[in-house]
C-alpha cells in the first residue's frame, strides 16, 4: 500500500512539474516594436505546392492554452504506432504554425514568433518520428511526401511573416527558417533515394 502511495505521489508530482514547465514555455513572449505595415519588397519563397494547414483553434493568448498544450503532449505520448506518431507530430507542427499566423495577423507578434518556433521544433520532430517508422519497417513513403510539402509550406509562411515582422523580430524568424529548410533537404534526399520525382520551387516577387 505504501508503495502504491509513493507511485501515485510520484505521478502527481511529475504531472505538476510538466504542467508548470508547459505554462512557463507557453507564457514566454517576445516584445518587439510595431510591425511593418507593408512588405519590404524582397522576394518571398513560393512553395509551389497545395498544402492546407488545420484550423488553429484555441490560441496561445488564451488562458486555457497551457492545458491544451498539455493535452497535445499527452496524446502524442500515448500514441504508440510509429507512423501514427509521426503523423500526429506533423499535425501539431501545422497547427502551431496556423496559430502563429493568426497571432501575427492579430498583431501579437511576440507570441506569434514563439509559437512559430515551437511549430518548427515539432516539424523537426516529425522527421525524426518518420525515420523511426521507416527503420521499424513501416511504409512511410506517403508520410514523407506529405512532410516534403509541409516543409515547403512552413518555409513560405515563415518568410511571409518575416517580410512584415518588426525589425527586431526578423533575426529570430530567420533562424527559425533553418528548420523547414533542413527538413526539406533531408526529406528530399530520402525520397530521391526511393526514385520519387520532386518539384523545385523558386522565389517570386
Amino acid at each position: 500500500m505504501r508503495h502504491l502511495h509513493y507511485s501515485l505521489f510520484a505521478v502527481t508530482l511529475a504531472t505538476l512539474v510538466l504542467l508548470i514547465s508547459i505554462y512557463r514555455i507557453t507564457a514566454l513572449k517576445y516584445h518587439f516594436s510595431s510591425p511593418n505595415d507593408s512588405a519590404s519588397g524582397q522576394a518571398v519563397f513560393a512553395s509551389g505546392v497545395e498544402y492546407s494547414l488545420p484550423y488553429p483553434g484555441i490560441l496561445p493568448n488564451n488562458p486555457i492554452w497551457p492545458f491544451k498544450a498539455f493535452r497535445d503532449r499527452l496524446d502524442l505520448f500515448f500514441t504508440f504506432d510509429p507512423l501514427e506518431k509521426a503523423q500526429r507530430t506533423l499535425f501539431l507542427a501545422d497547427k502551431r504554425l496556423s496559430a502563429a499566423q493568426r497571432l501575427f495577423v492579430e498583431g501579437d507578434s511576440g507570441r506569434a514568433v514563439v509559437t512559430a518556433t515551437k511549430a518548427e521544433q515539432y516539424l523537426e520532430l516529425a522527421l525524426i518520428k518518420g525515420r523511426d517508422a521507416d527503420v521499424k519497417g513501416t511504409d512511410a513513403a506517403g508520410f514523407f511526401e506529405t512532410l516534403f510539402k509541409a516543409s515547403l509550406t512552413h518555409r513560405q509562411m515563415l518568410e511571409e511573416m518575416m517580410s512584415r515582422a518588426p525589425e527586431d523580430g526578423k533575426p529570430i524568424l530567420n533562424k527559425t527558417l533553418d528548420s523547414p529548410k533542413k527538413v526539406n533537404e533531408q526529406v528530399s534526399h530520402f525520397l530521391n533515394e526511393r526514385g520519387k520525382t520532386l518539384l523545385t520551387p523558386t522565389p517570386t516577387n
